[in-house]
């Protein structure tokens, strides 16, 4: 492949790449904790520093199952808040990685 069709192709992908990050970026993940008492909604940030390619994540939301939070310890609250985030964040990263399955397709058939 010459470097101008390489370089096309690369302008392509960049721009799916971009057109995916912004459709994740738009969804809502939840992630939950204390068995489904605490869910925390995530925000896909995608990088956009191209040094540091990993991606950010924003919490939106803690919603509380108003029940168990009114019996709830602090560290009970803690340990669901923190569960709650990182499964939300778990989430993200399936549904970013199921997105870039095609992207990676079109990487490999660049290489050859």
């Amino acid at each position: 492949m010459d470097q101008m069709a390489m370089f096309k192709k690369a302008q392509e992908m960049a721009k799916k790449k971009q057109t995916l990050d912004n459709e994740l970026a738009s969804e809502d993940f939840k992630g939950k904790g204390a068995d489904g008492k605490v869910t925390a909604t995530v925000k896909f940030a995608p990088s956009k520093n191209p040094m540091d390619p990993s991606p950010g994540y924003e919490t939106t939301a803690i919603d509380f199952d108003e029940e168990w939070f009114e019996g709830a310890s602090t560290d009970d609250i803690s340990n669901a808040v923190k569960d709650a985030l990182m499964d939300g964040i778990e989430v993200t990263n399936v549904a970013v990685t199921e997105k870039y399955k095609a992207l990676e397709e079109d990487i490999k058939n660049l290489q050859g």
